[in-house]
């Protein structure tokens, strides 16, 4: 079996060329167990697969991102649990702050900020990334090498480099297939999207374009066939989703604590407060279709 941990969507702005819901529908249509959405510098997509995976409660959705850190290669991140989720949310938010739409980058200082609560969070890493310097501050068992086979003339000398790596750095390697469409017939339209985002006529984009229709999402059988001699590869995909078992339903609003009183609730201090502001705006006497609207909002007011 085969689980895929690494797909863009459409909102991945000029870079995905499916929609949330065709990647979740097209994975189960495959037999995947289980598939990952990490768009660029956000979990945008993930509202629209949750719900569309709601359908197919078999296939597991897993919550990640793709971010970009400042001088370095970008790092593929899956939240494991609803702490992991937390950490990612709070990583995201940093990288947008203070910077222009789409120029998300996070710091590596406030990178570091976070690796105490990075148990939490799975990185997939590239060939290029700075191993010395992350591995310091992640355990082993979060961190993977992602192997691509995109059929485009460079196989061989990707492996040779990503298999040196693995064993210079005793990393595990994972099978992704970087999807960026759920079928093969959105090629053309991923080209426009590359050609919108270089400002660049298709016809001049060269090997700014991938050379082929590879990254599109790939049944269990396609991967064992691509990767027969690297069945490990394949067994760490299901590794990796059997860790990662945060799922949106965890997630529950939560008034913030820190200021209601001792001795009162959310709603006891909502109620209260309410009340007072009402006297104070009407000193002589509370309107009649004030106190309806109150009592709606706050079940009951005494008068």
């Amino acid at each position: 079996m085969y689980a895929e941990l690494e797909c863009k969507t459409n909102y991945s702005f000029l870079r995905g060329a499916s929609r949330p819901e065709e990647l979740i529908v097209q994975a189960f249509a495959l037999g995947l167990p289980a598939l990952a959405i990490n768009d660029y510098d956000g979990i945008y997509g993930i509202p629209k697969a949750y719900w569309e995976k709601k359908k197919f409660p078999q296939l597991q959705l897993i919550v990640g991102a793709s971010l970009n850190l400042e001088n370095h290669p970008r790092l593929t991140v899956q939240a494991k649990n609803r702490q992991g989720y937390g950490s990612l949310c709070r990583m995201l938010t940093a990288s947008h702050e203070g910077r222009a739409k789409a120029s998300a980058c996070l710091s590596w200082e406030r990178l570091e900020k976070e690796f105490s609560q990075l148990d939490g969070l799975i990185f997939l890493v590239s060939q290029e990334a700075q191993l010395a310097k992350l591995l310091p501050h992640l355990r082993p068992e979060n961190i993977f090498l992602k192997i691509h086979r995109f059929l485009d003339g460079f196989d061989q000398e990707r492996q040779e480099k990503v298999e040196w790596l693995s064993r210079r750095w005793k990393i595990p390697l994972v099978a992704t297939n970087d999807v960026h469409f759920h079928s093969q017939a959105r090629k053309p339209l991923q080209d426009v999207l590359v050609g919108i985002r270089q400002n660049t006529p298709l016809q001049k984009l060269g090997h700014e374009l991938f050379p082929n229709a590879e990254r599109v999402l790939k049944s269990p059988g396609e991967m064992q066939q691509l990767f027969a001699d690297l069945p490990e590869a394949l067994e760490n995909t299901l590794r990796i989703s059997a860790s990662c078992t945060f799922c949106p339903s965890e997630l529950r609003y939560r008034y913030p604590s820190e200021w209601i009183p001792a001795g009162e609730s959310a709603q006891s201090y909502l109620q209260k407060i309410t009340y007072e502001g009402a006297k104070i705006r009407f000193p002589q006497k509370l309107p009649e279709k004030s106190r309806r609207r109150f009592a709606m909002s706050c079940n009951s007011l005494s008068s």
